[in-house]
Protein backbone atom coordinates (compact mmCIF):
# COMPACT_ATOMS: atom_id res chain seq x y z
CA UNK A 1 0.00 0.00 0.00
CA UNK A 2 1.15 3.55 -0.57
CA UNK A 3 0.44 7.05 0.67
CA UNK A 4 0.96 10.55 -0.49
CA UNK A 5 4.46 12.62 0.08
CA UNK A 6 2.76 14.54 2.85
CA UNK A 7 2.62 11.05 5.00
CA UNK A 8 6.40 10.42 4.23
CA UNK A 9 7.42 13.67 5.67
CA UNK A 10 5.43 13.14 9.03
CA UNK A 11 7.00 9.36 8.99
CA UNK A 12 10.76 10.80 9.15
CA UNK A 13 9.00 12.04 12.72
CA UNK A 14 8.70 8.81 14.48
CA UNK A 15 12.30 8.01 13.13
CA UNK A 16 13.81 10.33 15.17
CA UNK A 17 17.47 11.05 16.50
CA UNK A 18 18.85 12.67 19.38
CA UNK A 19 22.20 12.05 21.20
CA UNK A 20 23.98 9.22 20.02
CA UNK A 21 22.95 6.49 22.83
CA UNK A 22 25.63 4.84 25.14
CA UNK A 23 27.11 1.26 25.00
CA UNK A 24 30.09 -0.19 26.64
CA UNK A 25 32.51 1.43 24.88
CA UNK A 26 33.54 5.36 25.33
CA UNK A 27 31.42 7.85 23.44
CA UNK A 28 32.56 10.43 21.12
CA UNK A 29 30.84 14.35 21.85
CA UNK A 30 30.26 13.71 17.85
CA UNK A 31 28.07 10.69 18.97
CA UNK A 32 26.04 12.37 21.46
CA UNK A 33 25.36 16.09 19.66
CA UNK A 34 21.57 16.08 19.01
CA UNK A 35 20.52 14.68 15.46
CA UNK A 36 17.70 14.38 13.52
CA UNK A 37 16.25 11.29 11.66
CA UNK A 38 16.22 13.29 8.88
CA UNK A 39 19.71 13.05 8.86
CA UNK A 40 19.92 9.18 8.85
CA UNK A 41 19.14 6.86 5.99
CA UNK A 42 16.40 4.34 6.31
CA UNK A 43 14.65 1.47 3.84
CA UNK A 44 11.85 3.28 3.03
CA UNK A 45 11.93 4.33 -0.92
CA UNK A 46 10.05 5.97 -3.34
CA UNK A 47 8.28 5.46 -6.37
CA UNK A 48 7.80 8.01 -9.52
CA UNK A 49 4.71 9.98 -7.95
CA UNK A 50 6.89 10.86 -4.87
CA UNK A 51 4.78 8.04 -2.70
CA UNK A 52 6.13 5.85 -0.60
CA UNK A 53 6.54 1.90 -0.64
CA UNK A 54 5.32 0.40 2.40
CA UNK A 55 7.55 -2.15 3.73
CA UNK A 56 5.94 -5.23 4.90
CA UNK A 57 7.30 -6.48 8.16
CA UNK A 58 9.10 -10.03 8.20
CA UNK A 59 7.51 -12.12 10.61
CA UNK A 60 6.71 -15.61 10.84
CA UNK A 61 3.30 -17.29 9.91
CA UNK A 62 2.18 -18.39 12.63
CA UNK A 63 -1.60 -18.31 14.11
CA UNK A 64 -2.01 -17.63 18.01
CA UNK A 65 -5.34 -19.57 18.17
CA UNK A 66 -7.43 -16.58 19.60
CA UNK A 67 -5.03 -15.27 22.43
CA UNK A 68 -5.34 -12.38 23.89
CA UNK A 69 -2.28 -10.09 23.93
CA UNK A 70 -2.62 -7.82 26.54
CA UNK A 71 -1.01 -4.22 26.38
CA UNK A 72 -1.87 -2.14 29.83
CA UNK A 73 -0.98 1.91 29.37
CA UNK A 74 -1.85 5.16 31.04
CA UNK A 75 -4.31 7.54 30.55
CA UNK A 76 -2.24 10.16 29.20
CA UNK A 77 -1.45 11.79 25.79
CA UNK A 78 -1.79 9.69 22.45
CA UNK A 79 -1.91 6.93 24.16
CA UNK A 80 -6.08 7.59 24.63
CA UNK A 81 -6.90 8.04 21.25
CA UNK A 82 -4.24 6.27 19.45
CA UNK A 83 -4.73 2.56 20.68
CA UNK A 84 -7.67 1.29 20.79
CA UNK A 85 -11.17 1.53 19.21
CA UNK A 86 -14.27 -0.42 20.15
CA UNK A 87 -15.94 0.23 16.86
CA UNK A 88 -16.72 1.96 13.34
CA UNK A 89 -17.97 5.06 14.11
CA UNK A 90 -17.21 6.88 10.97
CA UNK A 91 -14.62 9.22 12.63
CA UNK A 92 -11.44 8.64 10.98
CA UNK A 93 -8.74 8.63 13.41
CA UNK A 94 -11.23 6.46 15.81
CA UNK A 95 -11.75 4.09 12.17
CA UNK A 96 -8.02 3.81 11.56
CA UNK A 97 -7.43 2.96 14.69
CA UNK A 98 -10.02 0.05 14.69
CA UNK A 99 -8.77 -0.83 11.27
CA UNK A 100 -4.87 -1.64 12.52
CA UNK A 101 -6.07 -3.81 15.18
CA UNK A 102 -7.86 -5.51 13.48
CA UNK A 103 -5.70 -6.36 10.59
CA UNK A 104 -3.22 -7.09 13.43
CA UNK A 105 -5.86 -9.49 15.19
CA UNK A 106 -6.74 -11.26 11.90
CA UNK A 107 -2.79 -11.83 10.94
CA UNK A 108 -2.08 -13.01 13.96
CA UNK A 109 -5.51 -14.89 15.06
CA UNK A 110 -5.01 -12.87 18.34
CA UNK A 111 -7.63 -10.90 20.52
CA UNK A 112 -5.70 -7.36 21.50
CA UNK A 113 -6.88 -6.07 24.49
CA UNK A 114 -6.07 -2.70 26.45
CA UNK A 115 -5.95 -1.77 30.19
CA UNK A 116 -4.97 1.17 31.62
CA UNK A 117 -4.48 1.36 35.66
CA UNK A 118 -4.56 5.30 36.04
CA UNK A 119 -2.61 7.99 35.32
CA UNK A 120 1.40 7.56 34.76
CA UNK A 121 2.57 7.13 38.06
CA UNK A 122 -0.15 3.95 38.20
CA UNK A 123 2.11 1.88 35.44
CA UNK A 124 5.29 0.49 37.54
CA UNK A 125 3.17 -0.64 40.61
CA UNK A 126 0.89 -2.33 38.52
CA UNK A 127 3.85 -3.85 36.35
CA UNK A 128 5.83 -4.47 39.63
CA UNK A 129 3.03 -6.18 41.35
CA UNK A 130 2.58 -8.49 38.16
CA UNK A 131 5.97 -9.46 37.51
CA UNK A 132 6.97 -10.08 41.62
CA UNK A 133 3.85 -12.16 41.37
CA UNK A 134 4.93 -14.27 37.94
CA UNK A 135 1.95 -13.09 36.71
CA UNK A 136 1.98 -13.12 32.97
CA UNK A 137 -1.00 -10.78 32.21
CA UNK A 138 0.55 -7.80 30.29
CA UNK A 139 2.07 -8.40 26.86
CA UNK A 140 3.44 -4.77 26.28
CA UNK A 141 4.03 -1.80 28.52
CA UNK A 142 3.07 2.01 27.12
CA UNK A 143 4.56 4.10 29.40
CA UNK A 144 5.49 7.82 30.00
CA UNK A 145 8.78 9.31 28.19
CA UNK A 146 10.28 9.65 31.98
CA UNK A 147 7.91 8.30 34.91
CA UNK A 148 9.24 5.24 36.48
CA UNK A 149 12.08 4.39 33.78
CA UNK A 150 14.53 4.21 36.23
CA UNK A 151 12.71 1.92 38.50
CA UNK A 152 11.71 0.07 35.79
CA UNK A 153 15.05 -0.57 34.64
CA UNK A 154 16.46 -1.20 38.71
CA UNK A 155 13.90 -3.69 39.47
CA UNK A 156 14.65 -5.68 36.75
CA UNK A 157 10.86 -6.26 35.73
CA UNK A 158 10.90 -5.47 32.64
CA UNK A 159 13.17 -7.14 29.50
CA UNK A 160 15.99 -6.03 26.67
CA UNK A 161 14.52 -5.22 23.57
CA UNK A 162 17.43 -7.12 21.20
CA UNK A 163 16.38 -10.19 22.79
CA UNK A 164 12.69 -10.03 21.17
CA UNK A 165 12.79 -11.97 18.49
CA UNK A 166 10.63 -11.11 15.26
CA UNK A 167 11.44 -7.09 15.62
CA UNK A 168 13.40 -5.50 13.35
CA UNK A 169 15.02 -2.09 14.24
CA UNK A 170 16.14 -1.69 10.68
CA UNK A 171 12.69 -1.58 9.74
CA UNK A 172 11.72 2.40 8.97
CA UNK A 173 8.67 2.17 11.44
CA UNK A 174 11.22 2.04 14.11
CA UNK A 175 13.04 4.82 15.46
CA UNK A 176 16.57 3.07 14.97
CA UNK A 177 18.07 6.48 16.28
CA UNK A 178 16.31 6.63 19.37
CA UNK A 179 17.10 2.95 20.38
CA UNK A 180 20.66 3.55 19.69
CA UNK A 181 20.85 6.66 22.27
CA UNK A 182 18.62 4.63 24.96
CA UNK A 183 21.14 1.07 24.54
CA UNK A 184 23.83 0.83 27.30
CA UNK A 185 25.85 -1.86 27.73
CA UNK A 186 24.46 -3.61 24.16
CA UNK A 187 21.07 -3.81 26.51
CA UNK A 188 17.51 -1.64 25.30
CA UNK A 189 15.17 -1.54 28.21
CA UNK A 190 12.60 0.97 26.09
CA UNK A 191 11.73 1.60 22.32
CA UNK A 192 9.68 3.30 20.61
CA UNK A 193 8.21 2.89 17.29
CA UNK A 194 5.49 4.30 14.91
CA UNK A 195 3.19 2.99 16.88
CA UNK A 196 3.91 5.39 19.62
CA UNK A 197 2.57 8.94 18.36
CA UNK A 198 5.47 12.03 18.30
CA UNK A 199 4.20 14.62 21.17
CA UNK A 200 6.55 17.74 20.17
CA UNK A 201 6.10 21.78 20.90
CA UNK A 202 5.86 24.40 18.44
CA UNK A 203 5.17 28.13 18.30
CA UNK A 204 1.93 29.10 17.05
CA UNK A 205 1.14 33.31 15.95
CA UNK A 206 -1.12 35.54 14.92
CA UNK A 207 -1.06 36.48 11.63
CA UNK A 208 -3.22 39.34 12.41
CA UNK A 209 -0.64 40.90 14.45
CA UNK A 210 2.11 40.03 11.71
CA UNK A 211 0.17 42.26 9.31
CA UNK A 212 -1.07 45.07 11.61
CA UNK A 213 2.29 45.81 12.71
CA UNK A 214 4.36 45.13 9.77
CA UNK A 215 7.27 42.66 10.70
CA UNK A 216 8.76 39.91 9.00
CA UNK A 217 7.14 36.99 7.87
CA UNK A 218 7.78 34.23 9.92
CA UNK A 219 7.58 31.43 7.56
CA UNK A 220 10.60 33.29 5.13
CA UNK A 221 12.53 33.48 8.48
CA UNK A 222 12.42 30.05 9.03
CA UNK A 223 12.73 28.63 5.06
CA UNK A 224 15.70 31.12 4.86
CA UNK A 225 17.45 29.52 8.52
CA UNK A 226 17.03 33.22 10.33
CA UNK A 227 14.19 32.01 12.39
CA UNK A 228 16.15 31.88 16.18
CA UNK A 229 15.24 32.92 19.45
CA UNK A 230 16.78 36.52 19.29
CA UNK A 231 14.78 36.94 16.11
CA UNK A 232 11.97 35.77 18.16
CA UNK A 233 12.80 38.12 20.64
CA UNK A 234 13.46 41.04 17.96
CA UNK A 235 9.59 40.81 17.14
CA UNK A 236 8.09 40.16 20.40
CA UNK A 237 9.36 43.80 21.47
CA UNK A 238 7.31 45.45 19.43
CA UNK A 239 3.95 44.85 20.26
CA UNK A 240 3.37 44.58 23.58
CA UNK A 241 1.02 47.35 24.49
CA UNK A 242 -0.96 48.59 27.61
CA UNK A 243 -4.04 48.09 26.42
CA UNK A 244 -6.17 49.37 29.64
CA UNK A 245 -4.38 52.20 30.28
CA UNK A 246 -3.64 51.30 33.98
CA UNK A 247 0.25 51.69 33.80
CA UNK A 248 0.50 47.73 35.03
CA UNK A 249 1.17 44.79 32.73
CA UNK A 250 -1.29 42.20 33.67
CA UNK A 251 -3.41 39.60 31.35
CA UNK A 252 -5.81 42.14 30.05
CA UNK A 253 -2.71 43.41 27.98
CA UNK A 254 -1.04 42.85 24.93
CA UNK A 255 2.13 41.03 24.31
CA UNK A 256 4.90 39.55 21.96
CA UNK A 257 5.39 36.20 23.73
CA UNK A 258 3.14 33.97 26.11
CA UNK A 259 4.03 30.65 27.51
CA UNK A 260 3.80 28.54 30.81
CA UNK A 261 6.64 28.35 33.22
CA UNK A 262 7.08 24.84 33.56
CA UNK A 263 8.37 21.75 31.17
CA UNK A 264 7.88 22.75 27.54
CA UNK A 265 10.20 25.38 28.11
CA UNK A 266 13.26 22.24 28.60
CA UNK A 267 12.57 22.05 24.36
CA UNK A 268 14.43 25.50 24.25
CA UNK A 269 17.54 23.87 25.28
CA UNK A 270 16.82 21.27 22.53
CA UNK A 271 15.61 23.75 20.00
CA UNK A 272 19.72 24.71 20.46
CA UNK A 273 21.31 21.77 19.85
CA UNK A 274 22.27 21.34 23.13
CA UNK A 275 22.53 18.32 24.92
CA UNK A 276 21.10 17.76 28.46
CA UNK A 277 23.20 14.73 29.51
CA UNK A 278 26.74 13.83 27.07
CA UNK A 279 29.14 10.85 27.96
CA UNK A 280 32.64 11.31 29.05
CA UNK A 281 35.81 9.41 27.75
CA UNK A 282 34.82 6.77 29.55
CA UNK A 283 31.55 6.24 28.50
CA UNK A 284 30.05 7.32 31.49
CA UNK A 285 26.47 9.87 31.23
CA UNK A 286 26.93 13.05 33.08
CA UNK A 287 25.19 16.76 32.81
CA UNK A 288 26.69 18.23 30.36
CA UNK A 289 25.06 22.08 30.58
CA UNK A 290 28.09 23.27 32.57
CA UNK A 291 29.18 26.04 29.24
CA UNK A 292 28.90 29.12 27.66
CA UNK A 293 26.22 27.95 25.34
CA UNK A 294 24.10 27.19 27.75
CA UNK A 295 24.57 30.23 29.57
CA UNK A 296 23.76 32.09 26.93
CA UNK A 297 20.26 30.54 26.16
CA UNK A 298 19.38 31.28 29.45
CA UNK A 299 20.51 34.83 29.13
CA UNK A 300 18.45 35.02 25.86
CA UNK A 301 15.38 33.00 27.53
CA UNK A 302 15.30 35.11 30.57
CA UNK A 303 15.79 38.32 28.74
CA UNK A 304 12.82 37.58 26.36
CA UNK A 305 10.79 36.32 29.24
CA UNK A 306 11.47 38.64 32.25
CA UNK A 307 12.75 41.55 30.91
CA UNK A 308 10.72 45.39 29.05
CA UNK A 309 7.25 43.51 29.39
CA UNK A 310 8.05 41.87 26.36
CA UNK A 311 6.18 38.14 27.34
CA UNK A 312 3.38 37.21 29.71
CA UNK A 313 3.92 33.89 31.63
CA UNK A 314 2.06 31.70 34.01
CA UNK A 315 2.07 28.58 35.93
CA UNK A 316 1.52 24.78 35.02
CA UNK A 317 -1.86 24.52 33.53
CA UNK A 318 -3.03 27.66 34.38
CA UNK A 319 -3.24 28.99 30.69
CA UNK A 320 -7.02 29.46 31.10
CA UNK A 321 -7.38 30.98 34.50
CA UNK A 322 -9.07 34.27 34.16
CA UNK A 323 -7.06 36.03 36.93
CA UNK A 324 -3.82 34.01 35.50
CA UNK A 325 -3.54 33.43 32.22
CA UNK A 326 -3.53 34.26 29.04
CA UNK A 327 -5.11 32.24 26.20
CA UNK A 328 -3.59 32.23 22.48
CA UNK A 329 -6.97 32.37 21.34
CA UNK A 330 -7.44 35.97 22.97
CA UNK A 331 -5.92 37.84 20.18
CA UNK A 332 -3.37 39.65 22.76
CA UNK A 333 -0.10 37.39 22.24
CA UNK A 334 1.50 37.40 18.89
CA UNK A 335 3.97 34.10 19.63
CA UNK A 336 2.83 31.15 21.59
CA UNK A 337 4.48 27.93 22.88
CA UNK A 338 2.57 25.03 22.41
CA UNK A 339 2.34 21.28 22.39
CA UNK A 340 1.29 20.35 18.60
CA UNK A 341 -1.57 18.36 19.99
CA UNK A 342 -2.97 20.93 21.56
CA UNK A 343 -3.82 23.13 18.04
CA UNK A 344 -7.21 21.66 18.24
CA UNK A 345 -8.02 24.22 20.56
CA UNK A 346 -7.73 27.31 18.48
CA UNK A 347 -10.31 25.88 15.70
CA UNK A 348 -12.33 28.25 16.10
CA UNK A 349 -9.98 31.46 16.79
CA UNK A 350 -10.76 34.33 15.28
CA UNK A 351 -7.95 35.46 13.98
CA UNK A 352 -5.97 34.18 11.72
CA UNK A 353 -2.82 32.15 12.78
CA UNK A 354 -0.06 29.89 11.59
CA UNK A 355 2.21 27.71 12.94
CA UNK A 356 6.12 27.39 13.19
CA UNK A 357 9.03 24.67 15.09
CA UNK A 358 11.22 26.08 17.67
CA UNK A 359 13.54 28.74 16.81
CA UNK A 360 17.57 27.69 16.76
CA UNK A 361 19.93 29.20 18.68
CA UNK A 362 21.41 30.93 16.07
CA UNK A 363 21.58 30.95 12.07
CA UNK A 364 24.99 28.88 12.17
CA UNK A 365 22.91 25.43 13.91
CA UNK A 366 21.65 23.24 10.65
CA UNK A 367 17.91 22.56 11.61
CA UNK A 368 15.21 23.23 13.66
CA UNK A 369 14.87 20.53 16.23
CA UNK A 370 11.76 19.75 18.29
CA UNK A 371 12.37 17.62 21.73
CA UNK A 372 9.79 14.47 21.57
CA UNK A 373 7.80 14.39 24.89
CA UNK A 374 6.22 11.28 23.82
CA UNK A 375 5.89 7.57 25.28
CA UNK A 376 7.73 4.74 25.40
CA UNK A 377 7.34 0.82 24.76
CA UNK A 378 8.98 -1.83 27.30
CA UNK A 379 8.03 -5.50 27.57
CA UNK A 380 7.50 -7.08 30.84
CA UNK A 381 10.20 -9.35 32.56
CA UNK A 382 7.98 -12.49 32.75
CA UNK A 383 5.87 -12.23 29.61
CA UNK A 384 5.15 -15.84 28.57
CA UNK A 385 5.28 -15.94 24.62
CA UNK A 386 8.22 -13.29 23.49
CA UNK A 387 7.76 -14.44 19.97
CA UNK A 388 4.69 -13.08 19.98
CA UNK A 389 5.26 -10.06 21.78
CA UNK A 390 7.52 -9.53 18.37
CA UNK A 391 5.40 -9.66 16.03
CA UNK A 392 2.75 -7.96 17.77
CA UNK A 393 4.85 -4.88 18.16
CA UNK A 394 6.32 -5.46 14.41
CA UNK A 395 3.13 -5.70 12.49
CA UNK A 396 1.20 -2.82 14.83
CA UNK A 397 4.16 -0.48 14.03
CA UNK A 398 3.92 -1.24 10.11
CA UNK A 399 0.47 -1.33 10.22
CA UNK A 400 0.61 2.75 11.95
CA UNK A 401 2.82 3.90 9.20
CA UNK A 402 0.87 2.23 6.88
CA UNK A 403 -2.23 4.02 7.73
CA UNK A 404 -2.87 5.90 11.28
CA UNK A 405 0.11 7.98 10.92
CA UNK A 406 -0.93 9.37 7.15
CA UNK A 407 -4.92 9.79 8.92
CA UNK A 408 -3.29 11.89 12.39
CA UNK A 409 -1.21 13.92 9.76
CA UNK A 410 -2.99 14.61 7.14
CA UNK A 411 -6.74 14.92 8.23
CA UNK A 412 -6.09 16.01 12.26
CA UNK A 413 -3.19 18.03 11.97
CA UNK A 414 -3.70 19.39 8.45
CA UNK A 415 -7.11 19.55 7.41
CA UNK A 416 -8.48 20.53 11.01
CA UNK A 417 -5.75 22.81 12.51
CA UNK A 418 -3.26 24.15 9.74
CA UNK A 419 -5.27 27.02 7.99
CA UNK A 420 -2.52 27.27 4.96
CA UNK A 421 -0.01 25.35 2.93
CA UNK A 422 3.14 27.12 4.76
CA UNK A 423 1.67 25.85 8.46
CA UNK A 424 1.72 22.47 6.64
CA UNK A 425 4.89 22.91 5.59
CA UNK A 426 6.23 24.13 9.06
CA UNK A 427 4.64 21.04 11.08
CA UNK A 428 6.42 18.90 8.72
CA UNK A 429 9.57 20.48 9.49
CA UNK A 430 8.35 20.16 12.94
CA UNK A 431 7.84 16.67 12.74
CA UNK A 432 10.89 15.37 10.78
CA UNK A 433 13.16 16.78 12.80
CA UNK A 434 11.76 15.76 16.26
CA UNK A 435 14.84 14.63 18.71
CA UNK A 436 14.87 12.59 21.86
CA UNK A 437 18.20 12.79 24.46
CA UNK A 438 19.64 10.97 27.06
CA UNK A 439 19.06 13.26 29.87
CA UNK A 440 14.80 13.48 29.07
CA UNK A 441 14.38 9.92 29.17
CA UNK A 442 16.59 8.56 31.23
CA UNK A 443 16.53 12.25 34.04
CA UNK A 444 14.28 10.70 36.86
CA UNK A 445 12.37 14.18 36.11
CA UNK A 446 15.72 15.65 37.08
CA UNK A 447 16.87 19.60 37.83
CA UNK A 448 18.95 20.10 35.00
CA UNK A 449 15.99 18.54 32.83
CA UNK A 450 14.57 22.05 33.88
CA UNK A 451 16.84 24.32 34.00
CA UNK A 452 14.95 27.13 31.97
CA UNK A 453 12.09 26.96 34.10
CA UNK A 454 13.97 26.74 37.37
CA UNK A 455 15.52 29.45 36.36
CA UNK A 456 13.36 31.89 35.18
CA UNK A 457 11.08 31.10 38.55
CA UNK A 458 14.14 31.93 40.57
CA UNK A 459 14.85 35.34 38.19
CA UNK A 460 18.72 34.36 38.03
CA UNK A 461 21.09 33.50 34.62
CA UNK A 462 23.81 32.55 37.20
CA UNK A 463 23.63 28.94 35.57
CA UNK A 464 26.76 27.97 36.79
CA UNK A 465 25.49 28.49 40.33
CA UNK A 466 22.27 26.23 39.79
CA UNK A 467 24.47 23.74 37.75
CA UNK A 468 27.05 23.69 40.65
CA UNK A 469 24.46 22.82 43.04
CA UNK A 470 22.76 19.96 41.15
CA UNK A 471 25.71 18.66 38.80
CA UNK A 472 27.41 16.88 41.76
CA UNK A 473 24.43 15.01 43.00
CA UNK A 474 22.84 14.32 39.40
CA UNK A 475 25.80 12.83 37.77
CA UNK A 476 25.38 10.36 40.94
CA UNK A 477 22.17 9.50 39.69
CA UNK A 478 23.22 8.96 36.11
CA UNK A 479 26.08 6.84 37.08
CA UNK A 480 23.92 4.35 39.51
CA UNK A 481 21.54 4.33 36.38
CA UNK A 482 24.60 2.94 34.72
CA UNK A 483 25.63 0.43 36.99
CA UNK A 484 21.98 -1.00 37.18
CA UNK A 485 22.36 -2.09 33.62
CA UNK A 486 24.71 -4.17 34.42
CA UNK A 487 22.38 -6.23 35.81
CA UNK A 488 19.30 -5.69 33.88
CA UNK A 489 18.14 -8.93 32.12
CA UNK A 490 20.98 -10.46 33.04
CA UNK A 491 21.53 -13.78 31.75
Amino acid sequence: MKYAISSLLILSVLLITITTGCSNSAKSDTQNKITSESQETTETTTDENNEETFIEPEIPDKKYNGQQFNIIYPEWGAFENYLFSEELTGEIINDTVFKRNSAVEERLDIVIEGYSPGYIQDIYPAVNSAVMAGDSSYDLIMTHCIQDIHAMIKSNIIKDWNKIPNVDFSKPYWNQSMNDTLEVMGKLPVAASDYVIPDPNCIPFNKNMIDDYGLENPYDLVKNGTWTWDKLGEMASKVSVDLDGDSKFTNADQYGFACEVDWMLASVISSCDQPFVDFNSEGMPEVALGNEKTADIISMIYSLLCENNTSFTFGYDQMKDEKLGLPFDSGRVLFYMRDVKSLTDYREMEDEFGVLPFPKYDENQEQYLSLNWSGLMCVPAVVNDTELVGSAAELLSAETRRSLIPAYFDVLLEGKIARDNDSKEMLRLIFDNCVYDFGLNYSNFSQSLYIVSNMIKAKSTDTASFLAKITKSENKIYQKLYEYFEEFDAE
